[in-house]
């Protein structure tokens, strides 16, 4: 400031006063070169700046240290230790000095460089001695270039390690415009240790020694930046470490604990499974990201960490929240919830912030896998209800059905109107504690397991049968039992249709599929003169799985006519290859298949259980083959 002063007060006699010294002898007199000085004077002061932010911190925190040892906080253990909790003090103190140095890079550049020749490049000067002092005082806190200290640290002194750099890189930005820290063709190289290592900032000035060499300043701070980003992407690393491992702790603790059940005023069924993830989610992410800058590239990559351990355990977890119907009915909404929030926190973490394109399209990414996830999990729960709903069907008329009194003594289609009353019974506790858009995808579920279930039962009478003649006394009023029944069932689901107008094509869909097999059983009877090959094509359509489909055809055929069972095995085995053109097999059954609600599933693994020789036992070994394994 002095020499500010001086240069001030004479540069209006400059020109007169050297005016004079060309008559005067020179070797008389000496004069100083005021703007010279002036710069000189402003670079060693910036030294000094720095340096005494850096003193006065480390006397603050050995005082620190040694009030704490008086104190008996254990400070006097720690000396027996190694000092560690005198290094953390240490290590606080130097980013703490750093971050004060750097802060004062804009008030330099936006309100004392304008008061100077551009040329003086007060700014440069000040992030030249900033770069130079806080480069050195950081490496020697963490162990050097190597940063060999950064297994000790806590995460929250990596993080303060990492925003300390990150801000150190913003600043440089600042000052340098134009400056790329990535790509820079001056940035140095490892080797240019010695070329960069200026030993006073007075070296920054450029041969006339009035104004300051910016392109060596700029050079000076890359080598700066770059050592310290090795630091970043050190400190970096093993925060990511300890992140994925303290994550996967508290993600799989919250999955497996208990959780508070409630029900709303409309009567949803819900957990604090979507609040207790979120929360703790929320609040790991929000602390990272008010600690480090606001394109933080740690803040995405520890998102992701969080992302994909949550889709883990979801993976890993689902099942255990359905157990019973309403614990399945409160997953869906619970899932669904969960699809909300992770939205809401993929929101919260991008607003505001200053991520590249590149970060941000990868972030929505990761957050869009985890919330298709959550979203067919919830589909998935809601589809599971018909296990818990068929199970008390399966018990009472599973026996019964296509028995001798179902042929003759339930005239009125009894045993189809038990399985309509008992889903009339279920029904009401559905449409309670779902909303509307999951209680579609429920009563989806539900016609797929009640046609599973009526050809499941059907078949399973087919593998019970053995002799020559039809398992049923009248072909005809079997037929006419079934008929009734497949009427019974879907004037059910055609009902629950008029408030759900797009179940209606499930239902023809899915219907079809009996009536193909009501059509397939008259031909085989020699009650229809169709042709049995044009309805193999559209229960192969349905079934997706050529030795399946022969195999049902036979077994449709052992109910009511054994002796041309053979025969009819034959022929489609001897369309194997249109079967197999017109509907491929579908993919093996994945974490979003419910189970029982697949055609060739359930009756698969039905099949992997049948005791009966059938003319088609090759087909029966790959199915058995198949189906096993799943």
């Amino acid at each position: 400031e002095r020499a500010t002063e001086e240069y001030v007060a004479h540069s209006n006699a400059t020109h007169s006063t050297r005016s004079l010294m060309a008559s005067e002898d020179s070797s008389s007199l000496h004069f100083t070169d005021m703007r010279s000085a002036a710069l000189a004077q402003i670079c060693k002061m910036f030294q000094l700046r720095c340096l005494n932010v850096f003193r006065h911190m480390q006397e603050m925190a050995a005082n620190q240290a040694t009030g704490e040892e008086d104190n008996g906080d254990g400070g006097g253990d720690a000396a027996e230790n190694g000092g560690d909790d005198g290094l953390s003090i240490k290590l606080n103190a130097t980013l703490r000095a750093a971050n004060e140095l750097i802060s004062e890079v804009e008030a330099i550049k936006g309100r004392i460089e304008p008061c100077f020749p551009p040329y003086w490049g007060i700014a440069a000067v000040w992030a030249t001695s900033v770069a130079k002092v806080c480069s050195t005082h950081i490496l020697q806190q963490i162990g050097g270039e190597d940063a060999g200290k950064l297994k000790s640290f806590t995460v929250t002194q990596l993080l303060d390690l990492m925003a300390c750099i990150e801000y150190f890189k913003e600043a440089v930005e600042e000052t340098f415009e134009g400056i790329d820290l990535t790509n820079s063709s001056l940035a140095p190289q490892d080797n240019d240790d010695e070329k960069f290592e200026i030993s006073n900032i007075a070296d920054l000035f450029a041969s006339n020694k009035k104004q300051v060499d910016v392109d060596i300043a700029r050079d000076v701070a890359i080598w700066a930046h770059r050592k310290l980003w090795k630091v970043h992407a050190l400190a970096d690393s093993e925060f990511l470490n300890r992140a994925t491992n303290e994550t996967q702790e508290w993600v799989e603790r919250v999955y497996t604990s208990e959780h508070h059940k409630s029900q709303t005023m409309e009567g949803r069924l819900t957990t604090s499974l979507p609040e207790d993830v979120f929360t703790l989610a929320g609040v790991q992410l929000r602390t990272i990201q008010e600690r480090l800058s606001s394109g933080s590239e740690t803040v995405v990559q520890t998102s992701t960490v969080i992302f994909v351990q949550l889709r883990m355990q979801q993976m890993d977890k689902r099942n255990i929240f359905c157990e019973d119907l309403e614990t399945c009915c409160a997953a869906a909404n619970d899932f669904q919830r969960m699809s909300e929030k992770t939205e809401e926190l993929i929101d919260e973490i991008t607003e505001g912030a200053n991520f590249s394109q590149e970060n941000k399209d990868f972030l929505h990414q990761v957050s869009e896998d985890l919330n298709q996830l959550y979203n067919k999990d919830s589909v998935y729960a809601a589809g599971k209800v018909h296990l818990y709903i068929f199970e008390p069907i399966r018990e009472a008329i599973g026996t019964e059905l296509f028995g001798a009194a179902w042929e003759k003594d339930f005239t009125h289609n009894d045993l189809a109107l038990t399985v309509i009353r008992t889903l009339e019974d279920f029904m009401g506790d559905l449409g309670e504690f779902l909303d509307s858009i999951l209680l579609r995808k429920a009563v989806d579920g539900l016609i797929l397991a009640c046609i599973n279930f009526y050809i499941e039962r059907l078949l399973a009478k087919a593998d019970e049968h053995s002799g020559r003649s039809s398992v049923w006394e009248d072909n005809a009023t079997a037929l006419q039992r079934m008929s009734g029944d497949i009427t019974t069932m879907r004037e059910y689901f055609e009902g629950l249709a008029e408030n759900m107008p797009a179940l209606g094509r499930v239902i023809e869909r899915e219907f079809e599929t009996l009536t193909t097999i009501q059509e397939l059983l008259a031909i085989a009877a020699g009650l229809s003169e169709s042709d049995a090959s044009d309805f193999v094509l559209v229960l192969q359509k349905r079934i997706c799985d050529v030795a399946i489909t022969t195999n049902v055809v036979g077994d449709l055929y052992h109910l009511v006519n054994p002796q041309e069972e053979k025969t009819m095995v034959e022929m489609v085995e001897g369309m194997s290859d249109v079967l197999g053109a017109i509907a491929p097999p579908l993919d093996e059954p994945d974490h979003h298949t419910v189970p029982g609600l697949r055609l060739d599933e359930t009756i698969g693994k039905l099949y992997t259980t049948s005791k009966r020789k059938r003319p088609g036992q090759s087909m029966m070994e790959h199915i058995g083959n198949r189906w096993n394994q799943s």
